[in-house]
């Protein structure tokens, strides 16, 4: 980072630095450059950290309350809509698999939420140990009666779960379950200097889509908007009723202010008595503490003094430049920090409101085309299995859950063909208008879908996924390369362009002929796409045909290899007969987390941190996560009796649907496992043992010997989680 350019860039933006202009990360440096912006309005640092710091994570950690439940701020959609689709394709240069993304998914909502600078109100009960003494938390139909004339949209959030031992009879797949680990461990800022077992990210549990279960889940405005709009009539009651608050925290409507003078006279001339009362009552205590303090608040206008205003800043200078560059990265940095415990800046009721858009803008694109895989802002479409709504009939938040599932009760769409040509010909020949405006107007009452513009990334002809994240594109074209070839999307479709749309149950899939007709231009394909999260790409094969005891490091092959290709590929070409892959290892840069975690291991070696490390690696091909689980002891079940195969025998569920000659049949697994789901079933291990087919055989990994092997020659051996990858 450099001084000269961040002095230009306050100077673009008209206010000066409060700190340092630079600091050792990005992501300080922007968030000083945040606080200056905040300190450019009038409010002072003592009044900042008076009253902003209600809303930020750090504080809400200490909290003996359920309000410690708000400290965490979700992340994005993934998710697998589509977990039995393994590979697809159409006609040669046809282009009918699409990969559209929101544009500036988490920019844009900062820009329609201001920042508030004040002491917001939070909802929030006792925690105790005594089950006697549990809380009596209102139902959202209850709070929303109460609060709803305070709620200013995308400044209020609350945490969510079903009243106890409750599932849903209607199901869903919006709402993100969050079950924390240990919250005894989130330690103060004074616990940490004291403490080397500090703060630890694992302690914070893990989250998941249930579709009859909701436990800690986010609500906000925006999810407000779908349970009132998008759910079925019955689903709609069913969570008013049975969704319990656990906690909120709302800056209220009335107490808005309009200015930083009359912001700073609210607090400076209040007064209020706090009070406690103790009240002995038939052999019952009931303490009852009486909290009076102020509310007051002010909306900065974030969005446009500051986003856009560094957006504009940023087209002044090509693309390439250091300048549009740096501008972009402070942009995206911006979120980061906005989130953060770390900076004084980070507000939860912010952050979770930016995710939660997101989440809900994404639910919207992914059910309205029918999407594979949602990845946080984008998913790719088939332009020929478009859900078509029927007169009379909507596609809801119940009847747009696990699809592909044979038996769900799906909405009567129809096979509706539609002419692309024609579209593209009415809307100024923008495939991503039409995206658009089909959007708004299958869920015309989310209103922040008119905030987002869709973009297309790619698009292709053949298409493999796996798990929920996991995918490539194959004869791709790139829209970045083709603008620079001064073309445009619409030139490679040709004149009478035929799709359709059509139902989508999973016994009900038909093979419709479509007119199609050459593109018009000649096909230059681009490099084709293969991404896998949590994997690195170049590995290092082994010559195991030859190996024998001595130095490892002589069979390594001289070429490294794409992983993702090679994993991808070998799904796809033959999905009922898998090779089963041989160990490779990667390289992995050691990080102080890495020690942490791993002292005993780490410490008998000499390596230290930001060294390279080989990490032995025997990739396997069943994703645990990729299928939608109804409850949390199901979902824990299936994934501990997985891991532990993985443990005890260097594979998972995989060993259940080995083919005689070796292979793997991938697809009659993942249909299993999602039938079993499906069923109810609450083991795994249990269920396949009603399958008389299938063998319960517990078998080894073929090549587990040879991943030992490596183990044991490489001079760092650990057996490292998937994640840590």
């Amino acid at each position: 980072m450099n001084d000269n350019q961040y002095e230009k860039i306050y100077q673009d933006l008209g206010f000066e630095p409060v700190n340092d202009i630079t600091n050792l990360t990005m992501g300080r440096t922007v968030a000083s450059i945040i606080e200056s912006y905040i300190y450019s309005k009038g409010i002072t640092k003592d009044l900042f950290k008076t009253i902003g710091k209600k809303s930020n994570a750090d504080w809400l950690k200490d909290s003996n309350t359920t309000s410690k439940y708000l400290m965490k701020v979700d992340g994005g959609r993934c998710f697998n809509n589509r977990p039995l689709e393994i590979t697809d394709s159409c006609e040669p240069n046809t282009f009918r698999f699409i990969d559209v993304d929101f544009s500036g998914a988490y920019s844009v909502p900062q820009t329609k939420i201001p920042y508030p600078i004040g002491n917001p109100i939070i909802l929030d009960y006792p925690l105790s140990e005594l089950k006697s003494s549990q809380p009596n938390y209102m139902t959202l139909r209850e709070f929303l009666k109460q609060f709803r004339d305070e709620l200013v949209p995308g400044l209020w959030v609350a945490r969510v779960s079903l009243k106890e031992g409750y599932k849903l009879k209607h199901r869903q797949d919006i709402f993100m379950s969050w079950f924390p680990g240990n919250i005894k461990k989130y330690k103060s800022d004074t616990d940490n200097q004291s403490d080397s077992d500090n703060y630890n990210i694992d302690d914070m549990g893990y989250s998941k889509i249930l579709t009859n279960e909701i436990n800690l889940a986010i609500l906000n405005h925006d999810l407000l908007e779908w349970i009132e709009n998008v759910a079925s009539r019955n689903q709609r009651k069913e969570l008013m009723d049975n969704l319990l608050i656990v906690t909120a925290i709302i800056y209220p409507k009335s107490f808005q202010v309009d200015t930083v003078e009359e912001l700073k006279e609210k607090y400076k001339d209040y007064e209020g008595n706090n009070s406690c009362e103790i009240i002995f009552d038939k052999g019952k205590v009931r303490k009852i503490n009486e909290l009076v303090e102020p509310y007051y608040w002010l909306g900065l206008p974030y969005g446009d003094d500051f986003i856009n205003k560094m957006k504009e800043l940023r087209s002044q200078y090509d693309k390439g430049t250091s300048l549009n560059s740096l501008y972009k990265l402070n942009i995206n940095t911006a979120y980061g920090d906005i989130v953060s415990r770390f900076f004084n800046i980070g507000n939860v009721v912010l952050g979770n409101n930016i995710t939660a858009m997101t989440r809900t803008a994404m639910w919207c694109l992914e059910k309205c085309f029918y999407g594979y895989q949602s990845i946080t802002d984008g998913c790719i479409i088939n332009l020929d299995t478009l859900p078509c709504e029927v007169p009379g009939n909507r596609l809801t938040g119940e009847n747009t859950v696990t699809p592909h599932r044979y038996y769900s009760k799906q909405i009567n769409w129809v096979k509706d063909k539609v002419s692309v040509s024609e579209m593209l010909n009415n809307k100024d020949g923008k495939i991503e208008t039409w995206l658009k405006e089909t959007l708004i107007s299958t869920f015309p009452n989310i209103s922040c879908l008119e905030y987002y513009d869709i973009e297309i990334k790619s698009i292709a002809d053949k298409v493999i996924f796996h798990g929920n994240a996991n995918y490539s594109m194959d004869n791709v074209i790139h829209v970045k390369e083709v603008k620079k070839r001064g073309e445009t999307i619409e030139d490679y479709y040709g004149g009478d362009f035929v799709g359709y749309h059509h139902g989508c149950a999973y016994n009900d899939m038909e093979d419709i002929d479509t007119e199609l007709t050459q593109p018009k231009k000649e096909i230059k394909y681009d490099d084709p796409v293969y991404k896998m999260r949590s994997y690195k790409r170049e590995v290092e094969e082994y010559d195991w045909d030859n190996y024998d005891d001595y130095d490892i490091e002589l069979f390594k092959k001289d070429k490294k290899i794409n992983l993702h290709k090679l994993f991808l590929n070998n799904l796809a070409n033959n999905p009922n007969q898998v090779k089963r892959l041989e160990p490779m290892t990667l390289f992995k840069i050691l990080k102080p987390k890495d020690v942490k975690r791993r002292q005993k291991s780490i410490g008998q070696t000499n390596r230290t941190i930001g060294e390279q490390i080989d990490v032995p690696r025997l990739p396997l091909e069943i994703s645990i996560n990729q299928f939608p689980y109804k409850y949390r002891k199901q979902y824990e079940q299936f994934k501990k009796e997985h891991e532990k195969l993985k443990e005890d025998y260097g594979q998972g569920f995989e060993m259940y649907f080995i083919n005689n000659d070796g292979t793997l049949n991938y697809e009659l697994a993942i249909r299993t496992i999602d039938k079993a789901i499906s069923k109810d079933a609450m083991s795994f291990k249990k269920w396949i043992e009603k399958i008389p087919k299938l063998s319960t055989e517990k078998s080894q990994h073929p090549h587990l010997d040879q991943k030992r092997e490596l183990e044991a020659n490489l001079d760092f051996s650990y057996t490292w989680d998937d994640d840590d990858i």
